[in-house]
């Protein structure tokens, strides 16, 4: 089983303006309105649900707005859903698109005790060697680098895959040796703590992430595709270039159809082809994607050893 853990998951309110933002006393209207659930984890488990592959989305849910949350992944056929309640409501992120510049506004979330992270812990103990465990997006309040470290301790004990698409510095990483990483360009540059001036710089900076345990690095670069690395193995993903209309999850995207693939025994070249293809469907649109648009793509991307 391939579980998503989301900490902090969200209700996105996409708002969408085409007229000149008004400022101080002036009302701006909008022009159309999405709400989705959002959180990387749970971002992830929607996308192999539309590829057909079973995940358990694991998640911190309160209020009105985690009921939503609830709700929304119980629509999905191939998600279970473990809910672990807290007391305060779920975040609201508003992301505000105006004819030239987008806006993000992300909410804090709940607090989370002590008790409600032993559960998780807890329930972590019940996986098995061919689980892959996914851990996305940010840590809620009062969470820390412990709580993470007990969580791959568990996780390594059982022999299951440790996955992990959050910031982190690099001397974290070291101590919790994941199977895989999936920084975008910004981050891997502020995970090395370096500006990369070329590709040569690019590689020699993948080789020493890996070597300082972590197993598979794959690096998300938007309209340069993405790269895919371990010690073994180079690899480049290209696809055509095309107009950006939503710029919320296609990392997600990318991971969840990579893992996802790579999880039912395909390559990796195979499995980067999907991830490439899932990560141009998000952006292709406001709407969720599906499978019929994620393959509308998958031929557009190509994949080659370096």
């Amino acid at each position: 089983m391939i579980y998503t853990f989301t900490f902090n998951p969200s209700i996105d309110h996409f708002i969408e303006v085409n007229k000149p933002i008004l400022m101080d006393t002036e009302v701006n209207r909008s022009s159309k309105e999405i709400f989705k659930v959002g959180g990387k984890g749970i971002n992830v488990s929607k996308t192999l649900n539309e590829l057909g592959i079973d995940s358990t989305a694991v998640i911190l849910s309160g209020g009105f707005t985690g009921q939503f949350i609830c709700n929304e992944i119980d629509k999905m056929k191939c998600v279970k859903r473990k809910s672990f309640q807290v007391t305060e409501n779920n975040r609201i992120n508003v992301k505000l698109q105006t004819e030239k510049q987008t806006f993000c506004i992300n909410g804090q979330g709940p607090t989370i005790s002590k008790e409600i992270q032993n559960k998780i812990l807890d329930y972590l103990k019940t996986i098995t060697r061919n689980d892959w465990i996914l851990i996305c997006g940010s840590l809620a309040k009062n969470m820390n680098v412990q709580f993470l470290l007990e969580m791959a301790k568990i996780v390594h004990d059982r022999k299951a895959k440790f996955i992990i698409d959050m910031e982190l510095e690099i001397e974290t990483l070291k101590k919790l040796k994941p199977y895989l990483i999936k920084p975008n360009f910004y981050e891997f540059e502020n995970l090395i703590q370096k500006s990369l001036a070329d590709e040569k710089e690019l590689k020699e900076s993948l080789q020493l992430v890996i070597e300082s345990g972590v197993d598979n690095i794959l690096l998300s670069m938007g309209k340069k595709g993405a790269i895919f690395a371990n010690k073994e193995h180079f690899y480049q993903l290209s696809q055509n270039q095309m107009k950006a209309v939503h710029s919320v999850g296609p990392g997600d995207a990318m991971l969840a159809a990579f893992i996802g693939k790579l999880y039912s025994g395909e390559s990796i070249e195979e499995a980067l082809k999907w991830g490439g293809a899932a990560g141009s469907a998000v952006v292709s649109g406001y709407k969720d994607i599906d499978i019929s648009t994620i393959q509308k793509f998958f031929n557009q991307v190509k994949v080659k050893k370096i």
